[in-house]
């Protein structure tokens, strides 16, 4: 948990036991001259499988816990037991690079969980469970659908449905909008059910839930079942919230048709404008 110094990374290239990437940066083009791109900028350290391997053999358990720890104070910020989380911001010239696959910080916190379960600790799953779901968020946000799937359908594995049902309800419907955002409405559909009657905690998350899988039916061609769901948010929601409105005209898609539908879909329109 010392901090790696650059000298670290020199020592250790050297010894041909890391690999040093530096990265491509996109600098902008001034009248007919092309900035140069040798500036300084992160790199990207990656030790070989064998390397890793070797590694983790040597650590104990003392040693692998405060890496762990370490690594989560680093990606999540100091706070992140008291649930207040700081995700690392990418610069948009390296997210091509860094902001791909699972990430750095899915491998802490599926240890940190995996690590509370064989240690029998329920606070530390929670803990690990509550930084998934607050990460997953972050990649669902980013429009980052693909990561999002293999995060969640790994947490939701090793995240006791019965023990914490706020929480892998949670994942389970940030993992069905993902499902449904990457056309997959089916398999969506079945995890926005189950994270309904796992146990949402406020009326917010589940018209939000009820939402995607109108969306989901509606995408399926189950019309009737779509206008159902829509129903259900309108149920749960506040007249000029967003949920509602977005509610509003996926009903109007489907049960209007002809002007009446241009005329709902107008007015909602301006509903939301004014709101």
């Amino acid at each position: 948990t010392e901090p790696f110094f650059d000298a670290n990374a020199i020592q250790l290239k050297e010894l041909a036991l890391l690999d040093v990437v530096p990265l491509q940066r996109s600098l902008p083009q001034v009248g007919t001259t092309r900035i140069s791109g040798t500036q300084s900028g992160p790199k990207l350290l990656k030790a070989s499988r064998h390397v890793r391997n070797h590694v983790q053999a040597l650590l104990s358990d003392n040693e692998r816990e405060e890496i762990v720890i370490a690594g989560i104070e680093r990606f999540f910020g100091r706070s992140w037991r008291k649930g207040k989380v700081k995700l690392r911001s990418v610069p948009l010239e390296y997210r091509e690079y860094l902001s791909s696959g699972a990430g750095n910080e899915f491998a802490l916190i599926h240890h940190l969980i995996s690590q509370g379960r064989v240690r029998g600790e329920p606070k530390t799953v929670l803990r690990g469970a509550v930084l998934g779901v607050q990460y997953l968020n972050h990649l669902a946000t980013s429009h980052r659908y693909r990561d999002a799937n293999i995060v969640a359908s790994a947490l939701l594995q090793i995240v006791d449905r019965d023990q914490h049902p706020a929480e892998w309800s949670s994942l389970a419907a940030i993992f069905g909008q993902c499902l449904r955002m990457g056309g997959k409405s089916e398999e969506a559909l079945k995890y926005l059910r189950e994270a309904l009657h796992a146990g949402s905690s406020t009326d917010t998350d589940k018209a939000s839930i009820w939402l995607d899988i109108a969306l989901a039916e509606k995408t399926q061609g189950n019309t009737e079942a779509a206008a159902a769901a829509a129903s259900e948010v309108l149920n749960l929601t506040k007249p000029h919230s967003p949920l509602h409105l977005h509610a509003l005209a996926v009903r109007a898609e489907l049960t209007l048709s002809g002007p009446d539908k241009v005329k709902e879909l107008s007015s909602i329109e301006q509903r939301a404008k004014n709101a």
